[in-house]
């Protein structure tokens, strides 16, 4: 945040080649000032807070089965465990949209559309944190330090990253908000709240105790460079160094509570052949080792390594090859199967019907 309330200089400008989808704060030599550049993260944080914000209040809202007094009622119960996730909304590789005469998966790109994200605002997303992390790293080179917002940076990237892979071939993640009890269910159920400031008892020791999330006013483009309001609840306050006590800047959403809710994005690839098919665009030779390889057709089919069925032959009166449709054989097609020699397969698969017995036991 203190990044973004930097003075706009010549020292302070960075070059990002993809400063030109931003017209607000683009140079003419294609740079940026570290405060335009600083500005944009947050404003992409934000997004992601305001979604988690929205997702967390429909579900302590929701009275049915999917929201938090269900969730309260089954511990109650069954003793749910404490880690246990529940999802509140799901974008997912299900359903598809009518275009031009066709039609295609949705996959997880409605969650992008609701955040108006797009793939160019991504992209440049992506160089604005490419520059900003080799600033910091100058930085650190300089100070000899290490950490500290380098690594929220370096966390920032892999995130943005993957959302771009994930809006590039939506079809293949899927992206889902799930919410988890803040610290043990037994506090989100208002049944700890003294007990919580205490050690006393095993169970009370073993419990994950709640942590303080407080949110955070938005920094908007109207206003990029507002401060958070300050916090004047004394549980929110700590001494300094010098006993004076220390300004906390939570911000107007912090009322003294702590939440007894956390919610989670999650973004999971369902195709494992879309990071092979990264992985062997970028290397020369790629060799899988495994003892479950087997059998190797389904591996290869499940990693996007088969190359395209082999187009039907045009002489009728010939007949087929017998090496035609042998997976090794179409994969040297493609060149990325190794046949000489023969790849190496265990036949330990189980045989069905002589090494599985399935029964049923029961009254």
């Amino acid at each position: 945040t203190g990044y973004s309330l930097m003075s706009r200089s010549n020292s302070t400008k960075l070059d990002v080649p993809a400063a030109d989808l931003d017209p607000q704060s683009k140079e003419k030599n294609g740079t940026m000032h570290v405060c335009d550049v600083a500005h944009s993260l947050i404003l992409f944080v934000e997004q992601l807070i305001y979604k988690l914000k929205d997702s967390k209040e429909r579900f302590e809202n929701n009275p049915g089965k999917n929201g938090a007094l269900k969730v309260i009622d089954d511990y109650r119960r069954f003793q749910t465990p404490d880690d246990t996730e529940f999802e509140v909304s799901y974008d997912g590789p299900t359903g598809s949209v009518g275009y031009a005469g066709g039609r295609q998966p949705v996959g997880c790109r409605p969650f992008f559309d609701r955040l108006s994200m797009k793939k160019t605002d991504l992209d440049n997303l992506a160089q604005n944190v490419e520059a900003f992390s080799n600033f910091l790293a100058g930085q650190n080179r300089d100070s000899d330090e290490s950490g500290g917002p380098s690594t929220l940076v370096d966390r920032l990237a892999e995130l943005v990253t993957k959302f771009g892979g994930a809006l590039e071939t939506p079809e293949h993640y899927y992206v889902s908000t799930v919410m988890c009890a803040n610290g043990n269910l037994e506090f989100a159920a208002n049944e700890n709240e003294d007990n919580n400031n205490n050690d006393e008892g095993t169970a009370q020791r073993t419990r994950k105790k709640p942590k303080q999330m407080p949110l955070i006013p938005p920094r908007t483009k109207p206003h990029p460079h507002r401060e958070p309001n300050t916090c004047t609840f004394n549980k929110c306050r700590k001494l300094g160094q010098n006993g004076e006590v220390e300004v906390t800047r939570h911000g107007a959403f912090c009322d003294g509570s702590t939440p007894k809710w956390e919610a989670f994005i999650v973004l999971r690839l369902l195709n494992a052949g879309k990071l092979m098919e990264d992985l062997a665009e970028s290397c020369h030779s790629v060799v899988l080792a495994s003892g479950t390889l087997s059998p190797i057709d389904a591996l290869l089919g499940e990693l996007n390594l088969l190359p395209p069925p082999p187009k039907p032959i045009e002489n009728k009166t010939s007949s087929p090859s017998p090496h035609q449709n042998n997976p090794y054989t179409r994969a040297k097609l493609n060149g990325r199967m190794q046949i000489i020699p023969k790849p190496l397969e265990a036949s330990h698969v189980i045989n069905l019907k002589k090494q599985l017995l399935a029964v049923s036991v029961g009254h």
